[in-house]
């Protein structure tokens, strides 16, 4: 633990997570990031800020800014890390349920709702799907599909990890690569993992 200004405890811990920001009256702001100690410090400085008349509502939440105003000050604790192999949607899933947990955004200082954007992306992706054949659709799907792909990539929840990873590229067709982003959307998997699946039971 280290102190801020503001926030008067902040962890250690840098890997991604969620994480709860509680005043003197056990008033929460729940967030969460791939970085849980640099957000926190994020947090310290822009409410230090505030405290000066300086409100920016782009990096704190704008009800906590005004609450340092008033000399309220903040202790920071991590509520979950993110296990290895978790990926953005269970990094939001978690911090969705936090919230709620807390009562949501009427009890918090939260200002806004942690959407569910994984139930969004693969939804309109099957939404755009149905529609008649069109440039529009098909941009409309290779977005979803890109969004899936990158949100369902495991993240290494801590940093040496990513050294026992090897880097294999492959290059197909624009054809092979359609059917294969399509096949792993199918599957509710990456790229990377639904390749890496059918990989393993060949050299396994």
């Amino acid at each position: 633990m280290r102190n801020g200004l503001i926030i008067i405890e902040i962890p250690e811990y840098n890997g991604p997570g969620v994480y709860s920001l509680a005043d003197q009256n056990g008033k929460q702001y729940i967030g969460s990031s791939l970085n849980v100690s640099q957000r926190i410090v994020q947090h310290d400085r822009s409410l230090i800020d505030a405290k000066n008349g300086y409100i920016q509502k782009t990096l704190s939440s704008y009800k906590m800014q005004l609450a340092v105003q008033d000399g309220m000050t903040f202790k920071a604790s991590v509520l979950w890390e993110l296990p290895d192999g978790g990926t953005q949607y269970d990094l939001w899933d978690a911090e969705r349920r936090f919230l709620l947990l807390a009562g949501g955004c009427k009890e918090t200082y939260n200002t806004k709702d942690v959407p569910n954007y994984r139930k969004d992306d693969f939804s309109g992706l099957r939404a755009w799907r149905n529609h008649a054949p069109s440039r529009r659709r098909d941009e409309a799907i290779a977005i979803f599909l890109e969004h899936i792909e990158k949100r369902s990539a495991p993240i290494s929840a801590r940093r040496n990890v990513r050294k026992s990873r090897d880097n294999i590229m492959i290059r197909p067709t624009t054809e092979e690569g359609a059917k294969i982003r399509k096949a792993a959307a199918d599957a509710g998997k990456s790229v990377q993992a639904y390749i890496l699946d059918i990989l393993r039971e060949h050299i396994n």
